[in-house]
């Protein structure tokens, strides 16, 4: 898990400003909401739906953190509050923004070769 957090640590580090956008860092709240949104850039993972869950990705990462607690919880509320505050991005900020984060997304999750190593000789601490 700890591995992982710090992958995706990578996607917003503190300060950071996309397309002119100054974003809140990455957290346990903002992962939990992509999560719940099923955001799949957290995974670098391809889409049908690029525009929009790069729109998803910086609103959840710049609206004020209540409008965005509130929103997620009805995803019909999410999906007009994310439309609404697309609406307000010029095309070439979105773009500079989709690039930006295409290439944290390839930088948190370069390598992601995961090998899981069990010792079959060691007790089980809950033995």
């Amino acid at each position: 898990m700890t591995d992982e957090l710090n992958k995706l640590a990578a996607f917003v580090a503190p300060e950071t400003e996309i397309a002119g956008l100054k974003l809140r860092p990455l957290s346990a709240g903002t992962l939990i909401q992509l999560k719940l949104t099923h955001n799949p850039l957290i995974d670098g993972l391809e889409t049908a739906e690029p525009e929009y869950h790069v729109a998803s990705f910086l609103y959840i990462h710049s609206a004020p953190p209540g409008e965005v607690r509130r929103a997620t919880a009805n995803p019909e509320v999410f999906r007009d509050k994310v439309l609404e505050f697309a609406d307000r991005l010029s095309i070439p900020d979105f773009v500079r923004a989709a690039q930006q984060i295409q290439q944290l997304v390839e930088s948190a999750t370069v390598g992601n070769d995961y090998e899981v190593k069990t010792d079959e000789a060691s007790p089980s601490p809950n033995a």
